[in-house]
């Protein structure tokens, strides 16, 4: 289904929020929670596919929380997909991948960074620390789906 989703514009996204909003409100972080950040997707895999699937997931998830979805986070290069790539790989290709957006305001804030699939937490942990770097005092994060790690190393 998540593959239908982000490949082929499966009108899945309003469900995928509602199980993520599910997730996040038996969490006990939930309360401490100030806005979500979707994952970013480069302008030009955005632009190809048509869709920026985690934004879509993100804001679908918001109005089932009540919370603010924040784009606050940009990427900066168009690496390779991560499907494929090993541990090691994996963290190489997103390091650097992403930055802050001009004007965000993010000093002390506490968010939840929403994504379709984890594998190894790479892209997970450059967003988080993007995301220290720039202030934001808590990261938390909610997955669709997290893969096995060993299968695609």
């Amino acid at each position: 289904m998540i593959l239908e989703f982000k490949f082929h514009r499966a009108p899945t996204d309003r469900l995928f929020g509602r199980l993520l909003a599910a997730v996040i409100e038996g969490a006990p972080w939930r309360n401490r929670i100030d806005a979500l950040v979707p994952v970013p997707m480069h302008w030009r895999r955005r632009w190809t596919r048509g869709l920026h699937h985690t934004r879509a997931i993100a804001r679908a998830c918001g109005s089932f929380l009540s919370l603010p979805v924040v784009e606050v986070l940009r990427r900066v290069r168009c690496d390779p997909p991560q499907v494929g790539l090993g541990k090691t790989q994996r963290e190489r290709n997103v390091r650097g991948a992403f930055a802050p957006v001009r004007g965000a305001r993010l000093t002390g804030t506490t968010v939840c960074l929403i994504d379709d699939v984890m594998t190894t937490g790479a892209t997970l942990r450059e967003t988080a620390r993007t995301l220290h770097r720039a202030g934001v005092a808590d990261v938390y994060a909610a997955v669709l789906s997290k893969s096995d790690s060993t299968l695609s190393a």
